[in-house]
């Protein structure tokens, strides 16, 4: 399933083991993994998979969605295409003579035109 995270309360079982009650579509979900509980944020958009147990809904499985970008693309997609684009430009301007201050602002603008030229909007043939 797919859904937005609209809250996130810590909670406490009688046993003494701590959870995460999660709202997501205005519905309370448990989380017991703690290993899980850095993947949550409220306001995500995440994907889950939950099974019931009595009166409680128990999130088995939770994980960021890719949720599309203003261009249509997954934002994860997109986050990935920038680094790639900003990891090559830092390569190829690595030994570039300058402050450093104008060399994080050349590089930016170098790993822009390299995601615009295979994003297909350089507008150039």
């Amino acid at each position: 399933m797919k859904g937005r995270i609209e809250g996130i309360e810590e909670k406490q079982a009688k046993n003494g083991r701590t959870y995460l009650l999660l709202s997501i579509g205005g519905q309370n979900y448990s989380l017991w993994d703690g290993k899980l509980f850095d993947n949550v944020k409220e306001g995500d958009v995440v994907d889950y998979k939950w099974k019931q147990s009595g009166e409680y809904r128990n999130i088995t499985e939770i994980a960021p969605a890719d949720e599309p970008s203003g261009n249509g693309q997954p934002v994860r997609e997109v986050q990935i295409l920038k680094m790639s684009c900003l990891k090559s430009a830092s390569a190829i301007l690595a030994n570039l003579g300058c402050e450093p201050d104008e060399r994080v602002a050349v590089t930016i603008e170098a790993a822009r035109k390299f995601e615009k030229y295979v994003t297909g909007d350089d507008n150039e043939e």
